[in-house]
């Protein structure tokens, strides 16, 4: 994914993630990108979460590709997002990527959704 620009200085993991960080900027929305729950992402048990936007309160975000997870939460995912409830204290919104697949979506999605 090296040929992907890079997002708050980070390598996304896909260009979904692209698109999304996008339509955020693009709409004003602030928003940290690749927020690690637990001391370093390279340790083992750190959780690194998606997006977490700024709301009035953090709102965690994770971009699930179908692929991957093949539509369905695995045992792993279902853990993740159970510490990031527990975490943030508000359930992760998951996005699959074909829903933001491309710029006009991601967009199409923030302006419906999030902002």
């Amino acid at each position: 994914m090296a040929d992907l620009p890079l997002v708050q200085g980070k390598q996304p993991d896909s260009k979904e993630e692209v698109f999304f960080a996008y339509a955020l900027m693009k709409y004003d929305v602030p928003f940290y990108y690749q927020w690690v729950i637990g001391r370093n992402r390279g340790l083992r048990g750190a959780i690194v979460v998606d997006f977490v936007i700024i709301r009035p309160f953090y709102q965690p975000v994770e971009v699930f590709g179908r692929y991957w997870h093949a539509g369905k939460l695995g045992s792993d995912d279902r853990l993740k997002l159970a510490i990031e409830q527990h975490y943030f204290r508000r359930e992760p919104i998951v996005i699959w990527s074909d829903e933001i697949d491309d710029q006009e979506k991601a967009d199409q999605y923030v302006r419906s959704k999030i902002a």
